[in-house]
């Protein structure tokens, strides 16, 4: 069922989570000729060292050095200036929490890396933006945080990435997954930027998506102000090995 604004609310939210532009384009395809699904090493990246040698490592985020935020554009119109003392333009929202936890497992390989799967979730009752109203609003009417209070992204395919790695470096690919809001689950596509140093996992991942694509229509108040249904994603996280 879509969820419909209150006409009583006067500003605007944006959904979630685990960053911009605001006009994304639908990620339904993805190409896996040179993919690497979750367990799965092509021959691309294959192991450079004997299998014996490859090392498998899980790290789990540090929630209080790790975020996810949302961004989302909105158009104030030219009454908003006389009724909410805003003035009429092209603005963007942001809104964030830290409440983030997760993991990634990695196969080292000498010089080779191999994403093995991970998952990431997000505390959507924990969003805070710059309008309380706004955060209360998108909380109990929108993303129903009280029954439904986690945004969960799963891998299920990793692509782009070098075959070669060097302690420090950033490594920059594709991490396609399942995301679910609402027990609504759709395909998305982070951009993802890692470094591993030591014992360290940093990095941050951004994707977009559609606001009607998990049963909520982009907020519109005649008059006043529109917002555009695309949602910029983005996570920041360290995480450390197990």
């Amino acid at each position: 069922m879509r969820t419909h604004w209150l006409s009583a609310v006067l500003p605007p939210f944006l959904l979630l989570l685990f960053p911009v532009g605001c006009d994304p384009d639908r990620q339904s395809e993805v190409t896996t000729s040179s993919a690497i699904r979750t367990g799965e090493a092509p021959a691309s990246i294959e192991p450079r060292v004997d299998a014996s040698d490859a090392t498998v490592l899980t790290f789990e985020i540090e929630t209080a050095r790790s975020s996810a935020s949302f961004t989302v554009e909105e158009e104030f119109l030219a009454s908003a200036r006389k009724r909410l003392g805003i003035n009429a333009g092209i603005t963007h929202t942001t809104g964030a929490t830290r409440d983030v936890a997760g993991s990634l497992k990695l196969r080292v390989d000498g010089d080779s890396v191999t994403v093995l799967g991970g998952s990431f979730t997000a505390n959507l009752s924990a969003l805070r933006s710059d309008q309380k109203l706004r955060d209360r609003t998108l909380r109990d009417h929108f993303l129903e945080s009280a029954s439904f209070p986690l945004a969960r992204f799963v891998i299920t395919e990793v692509s782009d990435i070098p075959e070669a790695y060097a302690g420090g470096e950033i490594v920059r690919f594709q991490m396609t997954g399942e995301m679910t809001i609402r027990e609504i689950s759709h395909e998305l596509i982070f951009e993802v930027s890692i470094a591993l140093n030591g014992d360290t996992l940093s990095g941050t991942a951004t994707t977009s998506l559609y606001m009607a694509d998990y049963g909520i229509d982009p907020p519109s108040f005649a008059g006043l102000l529109e917002v555009k249904d695309g949602v910029t994603i983005e996570i920041v996280f360290v995480a450390h090995k197990k």
